[in-house]
């Protein structure tokens, strides 16, 4: 069962003090960054001013597939972010039109739903069972997180593009399997640590997936199925409803699973 603090008694226990012998969650943390480039994030009791010694992951988080019922139904359980999703779909079924500024628009109102996401994200770590309240302060707080998966996405092919390429057919094929198992891996060290170069750091990649183990397989293809089920509701439904409502109803679908 996982661990929680008194404090906050709905929410996982992350770490321990070795002075105080108290367990402590994100909320209550006491975060400081170092290195050169203040890639590293340390974790200090707010008590004791000692660093804290992480708990075991199956003592913080339970396995999500005892919770998967919870999964589907967690947009419907706030009223505004049912709103959310369905006010970003609309606005992306009417900028429909090609050209560079409606690229633009489109392109900050996917930004908008991935931004809401991670805010969610962050909020289901910290114990918090239904999605965050719609605010600028929720928004901007998590904009950098979006700017930094994009940059992420953009090292990985910028690397691929002018290192693995002249490599040649065998190293492009092991570089894309890589990528394909490591990248819930690498979101989730960015998520956590927010920090661009350990999601980029080939040992913390690795060293995440087998922390969390074989159920990480099970993860990840859990991740495939969710990425795959809006083109799967339009083959299946949305390709035979009017052409006007097609747009709308698979942006309301990509939004809906993105959250």
């Amino acid at each position: 069962m996982p661990v929680t603090w008194d404090r906050h008694p709905t929410q996982p226990a992350w770490w321990n003090c070795p002075r105080c012998y108290k367990t402590l969650c994100p909320q209550c943390i006491s975060k400081r960054t170092a290195g050169h480039f203040q890639e590293q994030t340390l974790y200090f009791c707010p008590k004791c001013n000692v660093e804290v010694s992480s708990q075991d992951l199956s003592q913080v988080i339970p396995p999500f597939w005892t919770r998967l019922h919870k999964f589907f139904v967690y947009p419907f359980s706030s009223i505004p972010s049912m709103g959310f999703i369905l006010v970003l779909s609309i606005l992306s079924a009417f900028f429909t039109l090609s050209g560079l500024f409606l690229f633009g628009l489109n392109f900050i109102l996917w930004c908008i739903m991935v931004t809401y996401s991670f805010a969610s994200l962050k909020s289901t770590a910290e114990g918090q069972l239904a999605p965050p309240p719609i605010s600028g302060e929720v928004l901007t707080d998590n904009l950098g997180i979006v700017f930094k998966q994009i940059v992420l996405y953009l090292a990985l092919f910028l690397f691929f593009l002018f290192v693995v390429v002249p490599a040649g057919p065998f190293f492009i094929l092991l570089y894309l399997i890589f990528c394909a198992l490591s990248l819930p891996s690498m979101l989730t060290i960015l998520i956590i640590n927010e920090s661009l170069v350990q999601a980029l750091n080939p040992v913390m990649v690795v060293g995440t997936i087998f922390r969390i183990g074989w159920s990480y397989l099970l993860l990840l293809f859990f991740l495939l199925l969710l990425t795959g089920a809006p083109a799967a509701l339009h083959f299946a439904v949305i390709q035979h409803l009017p052409d006007k409502m097609q747009l709308f109803m698979y942006t309301i679908a990509s939004n809906y699973y993105t959250l």
